[in-house]
C-alpha cells in the first residue's frame, strides 16, 4: 500500500468574508472562476498576494483548510485591492451575512 504523506503550511490569520455570483461582486461571467470552473461550494478566491501567479505560495487547485470552514479548493482571485485574505462562494444571500468578515487560522495542504 502507497502511503500518503500530507504537509502543512500556515498562511496566517486570515480575513475571510463571503462572495455570491452577482455581477456586483464579479467580472461580466460571474458563475465562471479564475480556473475556468464553474463556481461551487468547496471553492474560495484568494487575495492575489497570497497567489503563485503574483508570487505567492498559493496554486489554483491547492487546498487550504479555513480553522472553523473546513477544507476548500483556490479556484478564483479577489479584486487586487484585497490583501491577506479569503473569499468563500456561498449561494445566497442568508450565507453571505452568516460569514460576514472574519478572522480565520488558515493553511495551505500539501502532498509530499
Amino acid at each position: 500500500m502507497k502511503e500518503l504523506i500530507i504537509g502543512v503550511i500556515f498562511l496566517g490569520n486570515l480575513q475571510i468574508t463571503s462572495y455570491r455570483s452577482v455581477p456586483e461582486q464579479t467580472d461580466s461571467t460571474p458563475f465562471i472562476t479564475a480556473t475556468g470552473q464553474h463556481t461551487h461550494d468547496s471553492g474560495v478566491a484568494l487575495s492575489r498576494d497570497l497567489l503563485s501567479r503574483w508570487n505567492g505560495s498559493v496554486r489554483y487547485g491547492d487546498i487550504i483548510y479555513i480553522d472553523g470552514f473546513g477544507f476548500k479548493v483556490v479556484n478564483d482571485c479577489m479584486n487586487k485591492r484585497h490583501t491577506k485574505a479569503v473569499d468563500i462562494w456561498v449561494e445566497t444571500y442568508k450565507e453571505e451575512k452568516a460569514i460576514g468578515i472574519r478572522q480565520r487560522n488558515v493553511w495551505l495542504v500539501q502532498k509530499k
